[in-house]
């Protein structure tokens, strides 16, 4: 997974800039050219391009969350609640500037080892299955088949067991009292999946003791 950094933006030039650019590459050498005079009409000329760079500068900075102001509450509205919940705590401006920029030019892909790199942010070591339709007995062109051709659009990812916390303590009338406390860790990964998986596949999630999970 990469992102790219807002580019940086060169600052705008002033008409002075620009006029003193426009002297040297375009008009003749020689004393006849340097008068206060045409400096001043080609400053005045160069007023409108500069405003034009200044805005385009602004507009620039517009185009991405990294540097946005002016559209910034925009692409918060426009890229919604982060999927890993990273803006569920109070973020500082720049915080939220990294945050959006990164979630605006993510790149991934959709091959397993991306899920299975994705699914270690999360803290799981997964594997994924992506099963074929079996063939029984003489399969001359497939003539007898096991399973729907559906299946091979499937992936199953196998996610490690929860632990289970027994906590005991003295019991009523001299019972002891055991329950289970089980919190599932994997609720965030499981949505980010079904969100960003390929579009014609279907994700089923197993953890290592054969148990389907989040049907």
């Amino acid at each position: 997974m990469s992102f790219t950094e807002p580019a940086t933006i060169p600052a705008p030039r002033s008409a002075g800039e620009i006029a003193r650019e426009w002297v040297n590459e375009f008009l003749p050498q020689g004393e006849a050219w340097g008068g206060h005079n045409l400096g001043q009409l080609i400053k005045a000329l160069a007023g409108p391009r500069a405003v034009l760079e200044a805005d385009l500068a602004g507009l620039a900075n517009e185009l991405c969350p990294g540097t946005s102001v002016l559209l910034f509450d925009d692409y918060k509205d426009l890229l919604g609640p982060d999927p890993w919940g990273l803006d569920r705590q109070a973020l500082s401006e720049a915080a939220w500037r990294a945050l959006l920029q990164r979630r605006w030019t993510m790149r991934g892909d959709q091959r397993p080892a991306f899920y299975i790199a994705l699914a270690r942010y999360f803290g799981a070591d997964i594997t994924i299955d992506e099963p074929w339709a079996p063939y029984a007995g003489r399969t001359t062109c497939g003539v007898s088949v096991c399973a729907q051709p559906i299946i091979n659009f499937c992936w199953i990812v196998h996610l490690p067991s929860v632990p289970s916390l027994a906590i005991c303590g003295a019991g009523i009338a001299g019972s002891c009292i055991a329950g289970l406390v089980q919190d599932n860790p994997y609720t965030d990964l499981v949505r980010v999946f079904r969100l960003i998986k390929p579009a014609d596949t279907s994700v089923y999630f197993m953890d290592d003791t054969g148990k389907w999970l989040y049907d």
